[in-house]
């Protein structure tokens, strides 16, 4: 499923989920992934939300979800984020198939915090860097 591109980049990519829809893989420029270090943090301060994200990441492999505001939301650029409560983990698409996710914050209350702006730089850097490959 990993597209040629993908596999030639020197980027690290390894599959969360893999449905009948899609794949969502999580993606690094270096051996710590960001996404996997912040999983890996909810998973030890918040199980039940970790538990709530990957149903979320199952719901997006097996149907188009899209167009729910709630789980999954169109940030900027082509830029989307995986919500669940206060966390935010953002993607973009590769073809239909293939989710890649990039980037992971927690949000802070106010609309727009710095910290998410700078998680959607950081994935929009980081497609950049698989579009120049």
């Amino acid at each position: 499923m990993l597209t040629y591109r993908l596999m030639a980049s020197k980027v690290n990519v390894e599959s969360i989920v893999k449905g009948p829809f899609r794949e969502i893989v999580r993606i690094s420029k270096s051996k710590k992934c960001e996404v996997q270090t912040f999983l890996n943090r909810l998973e030890q301060d918040a199980p039940q939300l970790h538990k709530k994200i990957f149903r979320t990441f199952r719901l997006l492999s097996e149907k188009d979800v899209k167009d729910n505001k709630e789980l999954f939301r169109h940030e900027r650029d082509g830029i989307y984020a995986i919500k669940a409560d206060y966390a935010r983990i953002y993607c973009f698409f590769e073809g239909n198939e293939l989710l890649l996710c990039a980037s992971a914050v927690k949000k802070k209350k106010e609309k727009n915090s710095a910290e998410e702006n700078a998680g959607i730089d950081r994935c929009i850097k980081m497609r950049a860097a698989l579009n120049r490959r």
